[in-house]
């Protein structure tokens, strides 16, 4: 089936050979896909690099240069536009330049969104570039709250099982939401639900796609055979709390009816109490205080995008909170409290649930 493949590029240069090399290997028919190579105005020879490396590939490449840094969302966004442009595509697929690709990667991808019309995106089996029998993620964790994370994170994934059992630990028939590392989504309903929600530039806006994609009434799934390697790193840079926290509450005041929002008040309130004496403690309590600010001057956005979320809701809440977690078990975060808190609130979750 006719594919746009989206690569976004900021000064990755560094990671340009390895997944070029990947792609040439890929079992694709040529005919069938091409690549759109977006470039967020990057300053070290990495799109020079991509032009001069393209014609080794097998798909047609088309060359697309910002004139600033448009962050993930915004990157994507206008490689996606340029691609419904330019030809009939019936799936769009966003990768990350810091991958490499099994043979079987796109083929496998296509393969399980072709095997049912409820399918709206399907994210591949991503682990680990370096460490690569350990899962990076096998579809990502949502909470009620509006944290996500990588689902099965360095867990172990056995390469053979996986290829050849569709039963192994690491297959999810549905999954909290696709990670924007190497997701397909299908092209009729992003032109029905609109694209990734560029207020948010880096963070939570694949959560966001896949948290409207449901709402509109469409599963996101695994497919475990699709396989990548991610040059995985999760970053501690202060501001990237601030990214995160900031777009966790845009999500959750838009995406919610009003009535669950008012449901979950009590707990949503305990956990921001408790986020703010963390941020105390690990130094970044003005990037959270900054997140309070640009959600309240964010109001007319929310306003106008819960509008557009009823708009497209073909599912309850209910049915949305079924594909959620309750508790908050990412490993890369060492906070010794949360095993007392996550009983508080998968108790809490349970109550509301019902």
């Amino acid at each position: 089936m006719k594919t746009a493949i989206v690569l976004v590029n900021y000064n990755g240069l560094r990671y340009l050979p390895d997944l070029f090399d990947s792609l040439c290997k890929l079992d694709y028919p040529s005919d069938q896909a091409d690549i759109f190579f977006v470039d967020n105005a990057s300053e070290d020879g990495s799109l020079e690099y991509a032009r001069a490396k393209a014609s080794n590939l097998q798909f047609k490449v088309n060359f697309i240069k910002n004139d600033k840094n448009l962050g993930f969302a915004g990157g994507n966004n206008t490689g996606v536009r340029q691609a419904l442009k330019s030809a009939n595509y019936k799936y769009i697929v966003l990768l990350n330049i810091d991958t490499v690709v099994d043979k079987n990667w796109l083929t496998e991808l296509v393969k399980i969104a072709e095997s049912d019309d409820e399918i709206g995106a399907a994210q591949s089996l991503i682990l680990l570039h370096d460490t690569p029998e350990l899962i990076n993620t096998a579809g990502n964790m949502l909470h009620y709250l509006g944290f996500g994370w990588s689902g099965e994170y360095k867990q172990k994934c056995q390469m053979s099982n996986v290829k050849s059992n569709p039963k192994v630990k690491c297959q999810t028939p549905e999954i909290g939401y696709a990670s924007g590392a190497a997701v397909l989504y299908r092209n009729d309903i992003l032109q029905k639900i609109g694209l990734l929600d560029e207020q948010f530039f880096m963070y939570h806006e694949d959560l966001e796609l896949s948290w409207r994609i449901r709402l509109a009434g469409y599963k996101i799934v695994l497919a475990p055979r699709s396989i990548i390697y991610h040059r995985y790193q999760f970053s501690r840079h202060k501001k990237k709390w601030y990214w995160t926290e900031r777009n966790r509450l845009l999500v959750y005041f838009t995406m919610y009816k009003l009535r669950t929002i008012i449901l979950f008040a009590p707990m949503f309130v305990f956990i921001e109490v408790g986020i703010l004496v963390y941020s105390l403690i690990d130094g970044w309590f003005v990037w959270k205080l900054k997140s309070y600010w640009e959600v309240l001057a964010s109001i007319p956005y929310i306003i106008k995008k819960r509008w557009q979320i009823a708009a497209l809701r073909q599912v309850s809440d209910k049915q949305i909170l079924a594909h959620m977690t309750s508790k908050l078990d990412f490993p890369e975060i060492k906070n010794p409290l949360i095993k007392f808190i996550n009983p508080i609130l998968a108790g809490y979750f349970k109550l509301i649930y019902r």
